[in-house]
């Protein structure tokens, strides 16, 4: 059963392909994205909690980079209007932007560290059972 939403997904897709300014890269994301998430079946709760947890750390990121910027220009604006200097603008803006890919960086850093962690351990378990392996194979031909 086709329904409206992958008929429009599957046409949007075509057009996609077609248009000479979007990458071929994008339109095979999109259909991927289309496939896994339009599809009738139902996500379980582990890949619920993920999309979640994704748009969580992409609005918490984009947070963290916005408030520093703001805050420095608005500062820089307070300043140079007392002091009459525009240049100073000028420097809260290079000192926000510091500040909001510092802020990003860290925060990605933290989050990309635990799946770092989880993706060492589970290389180390089929490490492990490599070499049970191995050894179960040794004690066969012995």
């Amino acid at each position: 059963m086709v329904t409206k939403s992958s008929q429009f997904s599957s046409r949007h897709f075509e057009n996609c392909c077609y248009n000479k300014y979007i990458g071929y890269n994008y339109c095979k994301f999109i259909e991927k994205i289309r496939k896994t998430y339009m599809s009738e079946k139902k996500l379980d709760s582990k890949e619920k909690r993920t999309i979640v947890y994704m748009i969580s750390l992409i609005s918490q990121v984009g947070i963290s980079m916005i408030v520093p910027i703001f805050l420095c220009v608005w500062i820089g604006i307070k300043i140079s209007e007392y002091a009459q200097a525009p240049i100073i603008v000028l420097v809260a803006i290079l000192i926000g932007c510091i500040v909001a890919f510092r802020n990003a960086y860290i925060l990605l850093k933290q989050t990309y560290a635990k799946d770092l962690q989880r993706e060492n351990e589970e290389q180390q378990y089929f490490k492990e059972l490599e070499e049970a392996r191995k050894r179960n194979m040794e004690k066969k031909d012995s």
